[in-house]
């Protein structure tokens, strides 16, 4: 939440500082199911039946098969079960006494999810529609897409003789298993969860992700993570249970906050592991280094300057910022890029509202300490005069959250004339000193007031 200013009576400023206890973030990001089936259908081995009456009407059972005989239309190897490599399905059925002008329809249903997925039929001879037939009619399912499979799953195929259900069988799609291919970290990944390129060493701004590989991603297993500290204790685990199935190559992965991570605080810059199990099973694991943060710079010349309140103030760089004005004040927001740990910002604004400034600040850190569930440890101030004779007031008061993070708030009251100049900084206070008192003090010399 930002600083809030509303019209003349400037009763509240807060900040929203990092209160979160991390959690690591985790990503399944498989490629989309295609299941490319193509359908057939065809009727063979038709016979002419010639007899003083009409012959008896009968049928044999729908027989399941990978293949026909292509001269006699038999079923080849018929089976109920079939792996995930199958390419192509038969039913087949003999009849004895069927009608030209009779019709025949098979029905493939995918019980899984209850589609289905082939609906065919014909007549048995339609140019010999009163005469009678006896011969085999099959259909059969098939992909030619070499990255395209039949769905694993329960199907069941129904033949009906003019629309009356007269034989079904079942056949079963096994399910692949599951395997984990490669282990890959990262600072950046793209949609998929594939990771844009391999790295071993972060900054302490940036997130680890661990982008995991698998042939398949099919429902039932578990893969977890652990991220370790060079003494192998586990600061953060996280696990995902996977409740759907994918059946082309996908990334799964897991992601680890350096900025916010192991608690309230920080990763510190050292030697850490992510390892990786299958249903308990280690798979793998990464070794990564976290460096020590780039000091804060002002190389790049960027500036903010307001000519109504005659004041210019330097932006450290490849840091963003946000201006908020109101009605008797303006507010520039600053933050580092991808870093989470500290939060500033520059309010100018008539200073009648705000005085006495250490009544202000006292206030409006016991308010902010309350929203978030925070102790005061401590608070100290200090005053002194700019060069240029302008009074400043400094203000540090020390919180304590409930797992014992501790965390600093900065107030710098700069009077000059009607207005005030305020330099806002919330951080963590162990993790984020250094980058903090160097953004600070950098803005605050930078700030030349007209």
């Amino acid at each position: 939440m930002p600083i809030i200013l509303k019209g003349r009576n400037l009763k509240k400023m807060r900040i929203e500082m990092l209160n979160k206890i991390l959690k690591p973030k985790n990503r399944l990001m498989p490629a989309v199911l295609a299941a490319a089936i193509l359908l057939t259908s065809a009727s063979a081995l038709m016979l002419s039946l010639s007899a003083c009456g009409p012959p008896s009407l009968s049928f044999e059972t729908v027989i399941i098969s990978p293949a026909i005989d292509p001269t006699t239309s038999e079923p080849l190897d018929p089976s109920e079960k079939y792996g995930m490599d199958t390419r192509q399905i038969f039913a087949t059925i003999k009849y004895k006494g069927v009608m030209g002008k009779d019709t025949w329809r098979f029905k493939w249903i995918y019980k899984e999810t209850g589609e289905t997925v082939l609906d065919n039929g014909d007549k048995y001879k339609s140019d010999e529609p009163e005469g009678y037939f006896q011969g085999i009619v099959n259909s059969n399912i098939y992909i030619t897409e070499g990255d395209k499979i039949i769905p694993p799953g329960n199907y069941t195929v129904e033949f009906y003789h003019n629309d009356k259900l007269q034989s079904s069988a079942g056949f079963t799609i096994s399910k692949p298993q599951m395997e984990l291919i490669d282990l890959t970290l990262a600072n950046k990944i793209d949609d998929r969860g594939a990771p844009f390129s391999t790295v071993a060493e972060f900054k302490t701004n940036e997130t680890v992700y661990a982008c995991i590989s698998a042939n398949y991603v099919i429902s039932g297993n578990t893969i977890k993570a652990f991220w370790k500290d060079s003494k192998d204790n586990i600061i953060n685990e996280e696990s995902i249970d996977i409740q759907q199935d994918y059946y082309e190559q996908s990334w799964v992965w897991f992601s680890l906050e350096l900025a916010t991570a192991a608690g309230t605080s920080p990763i510190e810059p050292g030697t850490y592991s992510v390892e990786i199990l299958l249903n308990n099973v280690i798979f793998s694991e990464a070794k990564f280094k976290v460096l020590k943060s780039d000091p804060v710079t002002f190389d790049q010349g960027i500036s903010y300057t307001n000519e109504e309140y005659g004041f210019t103030v330097s932006i450290p760089d490849d840091w963003a910022y946000e201006e908020k004005p109101s009605e008797n004040a303006i507010m520039i927001e600053m933050s580092p890029e991808k870093y989470d740990i500290t939060r500033f910002a520059f309010i100018a604004s008539l200073s009648a509202p705000l005085e006495p400034y250490d009544k202000f600040a006292e206030e409006d850190a016991t308010g902010f300490a309350k929203e978030n569930g925070w102790t005061q440890l401590n608070s100290q101030s200090r005053d002194y005069n700019l060069p240029n004779g302008d009074a400043v007031k400094e203000i540090m008061y020390l919180h304590q959250d409930a797992q014992g993070g501790k965390y600093i708030t900065i107030y710098t009251f700069i009077g000059h004339g009607e207005n005030v100049y305020i330099l806002y900084a919330a951080a963590y206070e162990d993790k984020a000193a250094e980058i903090t008192q160097s953004a600070y003090y950098g803005i605050l010399q930078s700030l030349a007031i007209k």
